[in-house]
């Protein structure tokens, strides 16, 4: 069995995409961790980078990249999910 460990986080942060034509937010970018992995990792959390949604992604209100802003100049509508693990 695999642990989407984005599912640790709350219920409003587990989005990964910005879906612009319907102004929905969802996952659809994970890190699945085998039950092993899991078990010596139970209490890390995952990150998710979210400094590459241009501004009309209202969802999201923090800090961009530099020079991301307006439409077209996102670096993409998905949001990388990334976390450091004990191996």
């Amino acid at each position: 069995m695999m642990e989407n460990v984005v599912a640790r986080l709350p219920k409003n942060e587990q989005w990964t995409h910005y879906w612009e034509a319907k102004h929905e937010i969802n996952q659809f970018d994970y890190i699945l961790l085998s039950k092993a992995l899991s078990k010596k990792n139970p209490k890390t959390l995952p990150k998710i980078e979210r400094r590459g949604l241009a501004n009309y992604a209202k969802a999201y209100n923090g800090p961009r990249f530099p020079g991301v802003g307006p439409k077209g100049t996102e670096a993409s509508d998905h949001c990388a999910v990334f976390m450091e693990i004990n191996i």
